[in-house]
């Protein structure tokens, strides 16, 4: 429980699946994590809409959905409104993980949501508000490139004491986007095991990545 007086995060979850969208708004104890939940869509585009209308601290989403992606979705939404994002989802393909961390998403869960984790989450998201309220600024995010500007993506800005692995991995990432990498893959070609690198990643950037 949380001492004092606290400012509510406000929160919307996004989720095509009825019954893990239900069981996200209800079966949670969100005020218990010093939340509300606001409002909630089944889709990409429904969510759009209820974000620019409600204005959250924090969406929770899937990535795969109709009409348009949880990813698609963030990717507008936060050209005009600054807020933290869980993404969730029932694949482990790398190559959405890696979008999300370009997309600067808080933290990356496999469903089916491990409460525990969860909540461990909504507390680093709490710790961020309270140093920088999300309303406070609009996170500038990279414009699409020109046709004839570089298709490389420019480097991704590190923490200084980003494990080097970490480093290494952001920089395969940005040289080779286009290509279909995955954690084992890319462990493989650092000489390390994917296990060792998952770790790594979740306490350098706090997202989570799955092996294939």
């Amino acid at each position: 429980p949380y001492k004092g007086v606290m400012m509510l995060l406000k929160v919307i979850v996004v989720e095509d699946e009825e019954i893990i969208r239900t069981g996200l708004i209800f079966s949670i104890n969100w005020l218990g994590m010093g939340c509300v939940v606001v409002g909630s869509a089944s889709d990409g585009q429904e969510g759009l809409a209820v974000i620019c209308d409600k204005k959250p601290d924090m969406v929770i989403t899937d990535i795969l959905m109709p009409r348009m992606s949880g990813l698609d979705m963030l990717e507008q939404a936060m050209r005009a409104h600054h807020f933290y994002s869980i993404v969730l989802t029932s694949y482990s393909e790398f190559d959405l993980a890696k979008r999300a961390l370009q997309l600067g998403v808080t933290d990356y869960l496999l469903k089916p949501v491990d409460e525990d984790e969860l909540k461990t989450v909504v507390k680093k998201v709490r710790q961020k508000s309270e140093k920088e309220p999300p309303g406070q600024k609009v996170p500038t995010l990279p414009k699409e490139p020109d046709r004839e500007e570089e298709s490389i993506p420019r480097p991704i800005l590190l923490p200084e004491n980003t494990d080097p692995y970490v480093q290494q991995l952001c920089e395969t990432i940005r040289v080779r986007y286009m290509e279909k990498l995955s954690v084992n893959s890319v462990a493989k070609e650092l000489g390390i095991s994917s296990t060792y690198l998952s770790p790594k990643l979740r306490s350098s950037l706090g997202i989570t990545c799955v092996a294939l």
